[in-house]
């Protein structure tokens, strides 16, 4: 049987379907990562609450990066593994 039916038969036949992903799914489609070894994170320590709510410096830090991070999220589209997701939940629901 070809895998493909195989998975789409689990998935019809099961009465809850979860689909995992790691953050990697949206790499491809030009999300920066944040843990790898070149990552947002090896570059900009992260902020924790209580620094973000006792400096204003900190509160400002956080927010020019949130913009920055919301014009690259204008550029960027789903990509396939995107649409297997969205294929499985369609999927799901017809059968639902």
């Amino acid at each position: 049987m070809d895998i493909f039916k195989h998975i789409a038969q689990l998935i019809n036949q099961s009465k809850q379907t979860v689909v995992l992903t790691g953050a990697g799914i949206s790499t491809e489609s030009g999300l920066p990562d944040f843990r790898s070894d070149n990552g947002f994170w090896t570059k900009n320590k992260p902020i924790q609450f209580s620094e973000f709510i006792a400096s204003e410096k900190k509160r400002r830090l956080s927010w020019e990066r949130n913009i920055e991070l919301h014009s690259v999220l204008q550029n960027i589209n789903p990509n396939l593994g995107h649409e297997c997701v969205k294929k499985i939940i369609k999927l799901k629901k017809k059968n639902f």
